[in-house]
Order: structure tokens, then sequence, then C-alpha cells
């Protein structure tokens, strides 16, 4: 059994937007500039240019709204410092976002790195300037961010580090405005920001211990991905809560949109877990939310609303009510419609839905249009690349087998053997299941067509490949 798709991007790393307190940012900024200071105008014009960055906190957000309040008794030396650490964190943020957008993923850590070190580098007597608030908040961004890197390098463990830190880092925060210990102007600011960061971390944990189970696994589903799945579920289920509870506050402090999208996102993944212990039902009814609070904040031709056509259609069709086939089918070409002319015609997810549509084509007897739409994938010109031979391998054999349902048994052995050619200039490891796999198909047609001899040969064949290779658990499937 496939596991439900993930889309083209991480799919636990919420796009983390705070950008709506800014509607007197011009004018909080004009207070500052009558002072006179250079390093006050700097702060400013650096942050603007921050401002627009997802996947962090704005620097000085809260700095903005408490300033009006503060800039009696700012000193011009203090803050100099201050300004200068600020604005050396700022810079490291929006590197490290660069490298990151790039895919130089060592260096966007690197650059997170240093800025925990400006951070951590503020002392008790600029917090009169750099409220505490705002350290925390920035220092919890900085660990999520690393632990996003990490989840991107497939380093799991480390990326549960960071977001277990980034989760402590907040809760400590709570714990403080809960006692009293910091007091903030913006307390119900802060409250929906460590509110909404730690619904991202606990999302983000759940998913990173999943895929660290099914990485040690192996893709193979097996009941111990299931039982990993199952304790995923308390962490995504508090990330939900936590993204409930912000939704109080987000009509009057966030970015309703964004907020929406990153709901979509917990809830996406929920599904996927529900999916993997095989609660089809509840699975379907994660996506299906997830899939309408992405319409409210994507346009209608955004991959992710295609990713959740995707994930309803796996949902649907492990459900097995026959009466859902035409359901399942409209899911997967809605899918194909949108992430088609974004991922193009050899995208793993796309020969996927390509493979169902035609299955359930096949099984309405509808045959023409199950050729029309292999044949029309297959003339792709981005399916002819070395990159793309898997998938054209793939959509061959499900060809040949839409061929074998209509018993065209030359037609059907004619395209495995084109498949079978393409699967000699494969790596080894895709090589050697797919070339077993064909062969297997070419020895039942050969059978059903009475050339009894050549079949036979081929057995013999894939019985020495078996020996070879130690193939016997493919063998034994097969069998």
């Amino acid at each position: 059994m496939a596991f439900p798709t993930e889309g083209t991007r991480n799919p636990c790393v919420p796009m983390i937007r705070f950008s709506s307190l800014l509607s007197s940012y011009d004018s909080k900024k004009k207070v500052f500039r009558s002072a006179g200071s250079n390093y006050a105008n700097h702060i400013f014009d650096e942050g603007a240019l921050v401002f627009s960055e997802p996947l962090y906190l704005d620097l000085l957000e809260i700095q903005l709204n408490q300033g009006e309040q503060r800039y009696d008794h700012l000193k011009v030396l203090s803050l100099e410092y201050c300004s200068k650490k600020i604005i050396k964190a700022a810079s490291l943020f929006n590197t490290g976002l660069s490298k990151s957008r790039e895919s130089d993923l060592d260096s966007a850590k690197k650059c997170f790195c240093k800025a925990l070190d400006q951070l951590n580098d503020f002392n008790t007597s600029c917090l009169e300037y750099i409220p505490p608030v705002t350290i925390y908040l920035l220092t919890s961004i900085a660990k999520l961010n690393l632990g996003h890197l990490e989840f991107q390098q497939l380093n799991f463990g480390k990326s549960c580090h960071f977001y277990h830190q980034s989760l402590d880092h907040l809760k400590s925060l709570r714990n403080d405005l809960d006692t009293g210990s910091i007091q903030s102007e913006m307390h119900e600011e802060a409250l929906f920001y460590s509110s909404y960061i730690m619904a991202a971390c606990l999302n983000c944990i759940g998913i990173a211990v999943l895929k660290k189970e099914i990485t040690d696994q192996g893709e193979e589903y097996n009941l111990l991905i299931q039982a990993k799945a199952k304790a995923c579920l308390k962490y995504l289920q508090a990330s939900i809560t936590l993204y409930e509870e912000c939704s109080r506050y987000h009509n009057n402090l966030g970015d309703s949109l964004t907020f929406n999208a990153n709901m979509a996102t917990a809830f996406n993944n929920l599904g996927r877990v529900y999916y993997i212990m095989d609660d089809f039902e509840q699975s379907l009814e994660s996506y299906t939310v997830c899939l309408n609070l992405r319409l409210l904040s994507l346009p209608a031709n955004h991959l992710d609303i295609s990713i959740a056509h995707f994930n309803m259609g796996q949902a649907l069709q492990a459900l097995r009510q026959e009466g859902d086939k035409e359901e399942v089918l409209d899911h997967y070409q809605t899918f194909l419609a949108i992430a088609v002319p974004i991922l193009g015609y050899a995208d793993v997810n796309v020969v996927k839905a390509v493979v169902v549509v035609t299955d359930i084509y096949t099984f309405l007897g509808r045959f023409v249009e199950a050729e029309s739409i292999l044949q029309e994938y297959l003339s792709s010109s981005s399916i002819t690349s070395y990159e793309a031979l898997k998938s054209k391998v793939i959509l061959l054999t499900t060809l040949s087998t839409v061929y074998a349902s209509q018993q065209k048994l030359r037609d059907s052995l004619d395209t495995l053997l084109q498949a079978q050619d393409l699967i000699l200039n494969m790596p080894e490891d895709d090589f050697l299941v797919r070339f077993y796999i064909a062969n297997s198909s070419n020895i039942a047609i050969l059978t059903r067509n009475g050339n009894y001899e050549q079949a036979n040969g081929r057995r013999i064949m894939l019985a020495q490949l078996c020996v070879d290779k130690n193939m016997y658990p493919l063998h034994a499937a097969a069998a």
C-alpha cells in the first residue's frame, strides 16, 4: 500500500507570515526617526526588508508596538549596541532563508546558528530596548527553521531535537507570561504567536517521528510503522488544538489566509497518519477539512489544492466502496489538471494518478479513455529523458495491462517488450525489481497465448535471478 503523497515540498513546514501588525508601521517608524539616531533608522529600514519573508517572526514587530512608550528612555550607546545585534540577526535570518531557497541547506543552517548566537548574546541591560518576548520568539523561530533544514536533509532525529528545543523555549515563555515574570504590553499577541509556533512544532515533531520510522523500516507498509503512526497522533492532535486556540486571535492579529493554509497542513498530516493506521474514514474526513481550508486561502490552481484532491482520492479508493469510483476519478483528474502544468508528466505522483485513473477506466470498461490518457502521457517530450525512465516503464506496463484486459495479447506483449528494453538502462536496484515484474507479466501473457516454451524459458531465467540477487521475497509474492 502506498503512502499518501506529501507533495513537492515539505508538508509539515508552515509558511509563517506575521505581517499583519504593520498597518501603522510607517507612523511608528517616523517616531523613531525623529530621535535622529541613524541606528534606529537602520533597524527599521532593515526590518522593512524582513517583513516580507516567510518562515520566521518579523524581527521587530513587538518592539514597534512598544517603541513609542520606550523612546524617552533610550540611550544612544545602548541603542547602538542593540541595533547592531538585531541588524546582524536580521541579516543572518535573511541570508539563511535565501540559502534555503537555493537548496544550500548547510550554509542556511550556519546562518541560523549564527543568528542564534546573536540572540543569545543579548544581556540584561539590552532588554530595556529589546523586549524579552521578542528574543523568546525569535530564538524559537530560529530553532524551528533549523529543524526544517534538518528535515529537508532527511535527518529526522536531528530535526526532532530542534523542534523540541523550540517547543520547550515557547513553553518557558508561556509560563513566564502566565506567572507575570515577563510583563508585556502585547500579552494577547504574544500568546497568539507562541501558540502558533508551538502548533507548528508539534505538527513537525509528529511527522518527523513518523518519517524516521518509515526511513528506518523502509517504505514497506508494516505494523511497526502503524504503531508509530498511532504514537504520532498525540502530537498532531495537540497541534490542531493549538491552531484552534489561535483562531480566537487570528482574525484581529494574524494573516487569516496564511493561518488557514498552516492549519490545512496540520489536517493534511493528520489525514496521512490516519491513512497509515488504516482508518480511512478519519483520513478522508481530515483531508476534506484540509481541502476546504486550502480553498479559503489559496488560488484554485495552487499545487497544494491538487495534493489535497490526490489524498482524498487515495483515501476514497482505500475505502473500497464501488459507488465511489466516479468520485475517486474526479479527485485524481482534478489533481492531474492542476499538477501536470507545474510538475510535468514524469513526476512520480502524476504517474501514480495516471495509473489509478487508467485502472478505474479499465474497471468501468472505458478502454478507449484508458488507452488515450496513457498514450498522451507517453508521447510527452518530458517522459523521454533518462530521469523519466522509471515513469515511462510504469506507464508502458500499465498500458500492457489495458491491452491484456481487452484480449489484445499481441499489443500487450509488444508494449511489455518496450518496457523491458527501457529497464535494461535503469540503475540496478530499480532494474532488478522492474525487470522481474515485467518478465512475470510477460510469462503470464505468453502462457495465455499458448507460447509455453518461451514462458518456461523466462521462468527458469527469473528463478536464476532470484538465486543470484537474493530476490526470494519478490519471487514468493509473485507466486
